[in-house]
């Protein structure tokens, strides 16, 4: 988090804390240990900072940014101080409204957890509780290890919510959640003790001055096991999924009272300690895997052949879907064009089977088409190991949650219930969850879908809450579902999202008081005070599940889709810094709710608007494809002067002056830079930031040179004549290429470390030569245009649209024809002109295409593979189109390592000109680059990547050699 982004210097009036309250004396107290800028008072950032995926909203009095253990401890000895309750939160990805509060919110900063160690080649793995378990997944996978949990959630929920909820998921059943395969735990209590029940040390130590607690807790683990009611109860509880108050089976699975303790944090969702580590025991990812899909005339039929194949213990999930579910996703391209006309009784199961190789899945393959022979079936795909088509099946089945998500009508809260049946049951559970549904009005607006081999069901459906009628809908239905599940089937309330605010007043219900007695003497051992994370497993209020219900305000855009689940966030380099792509719609609604002070609309732009990098790699993790990139663009065009928008029309205009005048002053800087020092470069720094590009100081730390106004292209081969509107190319031959060099390449000359390489385009003349490439020549006129994405990108559309207009007629006919190729150096200039209409006749190549079609196959006999490591940087634009796999393609021919892709650093953060503006941004995007070139290598590696500012970024903030794809391959190549 930068140390200004929530900062309440920033004249951010309104404030959560009143003066000399408790929350006033524990700020000022926590002052003293943790940075003040990251105790967060300002409302605006509570507000954003303090929302997750539930339908529940409570604004946070002060929000706790924590980055290691001693500060953990530090918030929670305060915490005792002064009685005020703390809730822990890592990606706030939970659904039952289990990450937020009314008091104090206690974040983790999210780059400071992120530890891993691999031990017992890949047997088991330790991570700090940021890490996502994909990212915990992507380590292991050299080693075919995965962890055991799988929530659908997975790539974006962090460990210490995994942990928290005891998430599983579509293949880990009861066999591999967390509490089955977690080894050991290293934990905060209440008291700020730390416990590490791995460490055998640390458990002589603990059990020395905890002896009351771990008294207390084999006493009740005494009593359990003697009332074989109760113990029985339990036992059969968790033949099923179960998540649903604290988890009482650690008291008969387990001896040792600090092993009963770690086993009941585990589910317990932040309320019994804080988890700063967790080490799993890994399970085998399966080489093959093959799914197929089955279509069933009726639900019943699915689940009668649901409970044949769990009991033959041949698949690795069954996933089951009644019609309106099957309704949602069918117009997705590899749905079965006959199922979508099947009528309205008909399920579908979604059968996995996986393996070390394809002839140990041979027999389990078919083990299941016996079966499924015994049961009247529409259709199916047959199974497949087809990866395309296998990933298709499950984005199928994925697809449902966003597909209600984005047609639910405005003003709708998303709500997934998650209940569980005996698998015997299954069929009449489901029955019964639809009359429910038909009971409260709800009879085509929920969908059905779940985890048939463990009988686990979710419900999804759009609640509108913002009237009196629509809170009564919702008590009613959830109480009659509570009803159903306990009454009816004995099954479970939750089976793997965690109990929740939603579901805490309904323990007794389910569980007995007996049951709930326990607990509660769980929780009064644990936490005395009972200031972690109350009311969120136990609740004694009966209301508790329809109070604090969030009311969405229309934004009146695409950010009214919003579900705010967080999966965006994974992605965002503001994460952390500023705001979060679901932080920033949390403002727009609140905005849209109540008028914003000047100091709140001041922090809003400067914390949303303008720090939004804008690179859209939201909405290609979005499961309702908002792109909240272009939401704060169109926020930025709202906000422009009448004379702000004459400007950038000027300069589109007189684009050629533009670019001189922001060369000479480049030029400038560096000459009064090195002739007077840095204090003389500043001052000349004031009248520079009048200009559009608004340089910052950190220009002068290491300034890219303007690069000298170059015919190299022409000069190397021979003198072709310039392209332009009118001209007509030598020959139709694939050597024909017309090169339109990127702005960002005419504006700044390639920097890594302080060494200045070649104009980019005497590079590109290079490479024609080498590849004796005879027909390639610089478009005429090139200084004058722009693709029109440094307009676009600021919000300036029009402008944006004359200045594409304006390079398309610059265009030959055979190149607007699309018989010669354009070639564009910067991956962002060449994925926007292919995005734009005018522009769908030409073909367009960026470096990475050109590279890999045009020059390698010409350079093969005189390639030098580099030695050392190469780390690929992607563009964002290019991530978006989807050419990791060819940019990885290119390097491998000029590399002798495989290039590894900085996975933790999705976005370098520079944002077109925004790293000039705010270069801590850029070096907060880039931390994960440093830690993977740390940690990695021995040797410092050498950064590729195919855009000019992103290469400026790497190089400032890394201190590696950064090269664009063009001169890293002129540099591996002869003449």
């Amino acid at each position: 988090m930068a140390e200004v982004a929530h900062s309440d210097n920033l004249e951010t009036a309104k404030i959560n804390i009143a003066e000399n309250d408790a929350f006033a004396r524990f700020h000022e107290r926590v002052c003293q240990f943790i940075s003040p800028e990251r105790v967060i008072t300002n409302t605006l950032a509570c507000e954003t900072l303090g929302h997750d995926a539930s339908i529940y909203r409570l604004l946070p009095r002060i929000v706790v940014l924590v980055r290691d253990e001693q500060e953990v401890q530090a918030v929670l000895l305060c915490a005792r101080e002064f009685s005020i309750a703390i809730t822990f939160r890592a990606a706030g990805t939970s659904l039952s409204g289990q990450a937020v509060t009314d008091s104090v919110l206690v974040q983790l900063d999210t780059p400071f957890w992120r530890q891993v160690r691999i031990s017992d080649d890949g047997a088991r793995i330790a991570l700090g509780p940021s890490i996502t378990g994909g990212a915990a997944n992507a380590v292991l996978a050299s080693y075919g290890r995965k962890i055991g949990p799988d929530p659908a959630s997975l790539a974006s929920a962090q460990i210490g919510g995994i942990v928290a909820n005891n998430s599983s998921g579509m293949c880990c059943g009861t066999e591999q959640n967390s509490y089955r395969t977690i080894e050991s735990l290293r934990l905060v209590l209440f008291d700020g003790t730390i416990l590490d029940t791995g460490d055998e040390e640390s458990r002589v130590a603990f059990t020395q001055s905890h002896r009351q607690m771990l008294a207390d807790i084999s006493k009740i683990a005494k009593e359990i096991k003697t009332d074989n009611k109760l113990r029985s109860r339990i036992i059969e509880k968790y033949k099923m999924k179960n998540t649903m108050g604290y988890g009482l089976n650690s008291f008969i699975d387990y001896e040792q009272p600090i092993d009963i303790l770690a086993h009941a944090v585990i589910g317990s969702e932040g309320s019994l300690a804080f988890v700063s580590e967790a080490r799993y025991r890994t399970v085998e990812d399966a080489r093959c895997k093959v799914a197929n899909l089955v279509f069933f005339p009726t639900f019943d039929a699915a689940c009668r052949a649901t409970i044949r194949l769990k009991k033959a213990a041949v698949t690795a999930a069954i996933e089951i879907a009644d019609r309106e579910a099957i309704r949602s996703i069918q117009m997705l391209k590899h749905f079965p064009e006959q199922a979508r006309s099947f009528d309205d009784a008909c399920a579908f199961l979604l059968i996995d089977v996986h393996g070390s190789s394809v002839d140990e899945c041979a027999p389990r393959i078919a083990t299941v088409e016996r079966i499924l022979s015994e049961f009247p079936i529409l259709l199916q795909t047959g199974f497949t190991n087809d990866a395309r088509l296998y990933s298709a099946y499950w984005d199928m089945r994925k697809g449902m949650y966003p597909s209600l998500g984005k047609n639910r009508a405005l003003g709708t809260f998303f709500m997934q219930e998650d209940l569980v049946f005996p698998l015997e049951r299954l069929a009449e559970g489901a029955l019964a969850f639809r009359a429910v549904f038909d009971k409260h009005g709800y009879k085509k607006e929920g969908i059905i879908f779940g985890h048939a081999r463990d009988g686990n069901l979710h419900a999804c459906l759009a609640l509108d809450l913002s009237t009196k009628e629509g809170m009564k809908r919702y008590e009613g239905l959830l109480g009659d579902l509570v009803t159903m599940v306990v009454d009816h089937f004995d099954g479970a309330l939750k089976g793997e999202h965690g109990t929740g605010r939603k579901m805490a007043p309904f323990v007794v219900r389910e569980w007995g008081a007996k049951a709930l007695s326990m607990m509660k003497r769980l929780k009064n051992t644990m936490d005395p005070m009972g200031i972690l994370n109350p009311g969120v497993v136990i609740n004694d209020d009966p209301m508790a599940h329809v109070d604090n219900l969030k009311q969405i305000s229309h934004v009146g855009s695409a950010a009214d889709m919003c579900t705010e689940c967080g999966f965006c966030e994974r992605v965002c380099p503001t994460a952390s810094y500023t705001m979060t792509p679901r932080q920033r719609i949390v403002a727009l609604r609140t905005r849209a709710a109540r008028k914003f002070s000047r100091a709140e609309e001041i922090y809003f732009r400067r914390a949303a608007i303008a720090s939004c990098v804008g690179d859209s790699l939201c909405h290609s993790v979005c499961p309702v494809g908002i792109d909240t990139g272009e939401l704060m663009r169109r926020e930025l065009e709202q906000q422009h002067s009448r004379l702000s928008i004459m400007l950038a029309s000027i300069s589109e205009r007189y684009f050629a002056f533009v670019v001189a005048f922001v060369r000479f002053a480049l030029r400038c800087l560096v000459f009064v830079r090195r002739r007077f020092g840095l204090g003389a470069a500043a001052r000349l720094h004031r009248f520079v930031s009048l200009s559009p590009l608004n340089l910052t100081l950190e220009l002068f730390a290491n300034p890219p040179r303007a690069p000298r106004s170059s015919n190299a292209l022409d000069n190397r081969l021979g003198g072709a004549k310039p392209v332009g509107k009118g001209s007509v190319c030598k020959t139709a031959s694939t050597s024909s290429f017309v090169f339109f060099p990127s702005c960002p390449s005419r504006l700044f000359g390639s920097v890594y470390a302080s060494k200045v390489l070649a104009p980019l385009e005497e590079t590109m003349a290079n490479l024609c030569y080498k590849a004796s490439i005879e027909n390639v020549t610089r478009l005429r006129a090139a200084n004058k245009l722009c693709c029109g994405l440094a307009y676009h990108s600021k919000g300036y559309y029009k402008s944006a649209e004359r200045a594409a207009e304006r390079l398309h007629s610059h265009l030959a006919p055979e190149v607007q024809q699309g018989h010669y190729p354009l070639v564009c150096d910067a991956a962002p200039c060449a994925r926007r002109l292919q995005s734009l209409a005018r522009f769908s006749d030409v073909k367009i190549l960026d470096s990475i295409a050109f590279s890999r079609k045009c020059l390698l196959p010409r350079l093969q006999s005189k390639l030098q593979v580099a030695s050392g490591p190469v780390i690929a940087h992607l563009p964002c634009a290019s991530r978006r189109a989807g050419l990791e796999e060819d940019f990885i393609a290119t390097l491998k021919q000029v590399s002798l390592h495989a290039p590894l892709v900085a996975s933790k650093t999705l976005c370098c953060g520079f944002g077109g000109d925004l790293g000039f503006k705010d270069a801590n941004l850029n070096k907060h995007a880039l931390a994960g680059l440093l830690e993977l070139a740390g940690k990695k290598y021995k040797t410092p590696p050498v950064v590729v990547s195919s855009s000019r500012t992103c290469e400026i970024g790497l190089a400032w903030h890394s201190g590696l050699q950064c090269y664009s794809l063009l001169e890293f391959i002129d540099r591996q190549s002869s003449e």
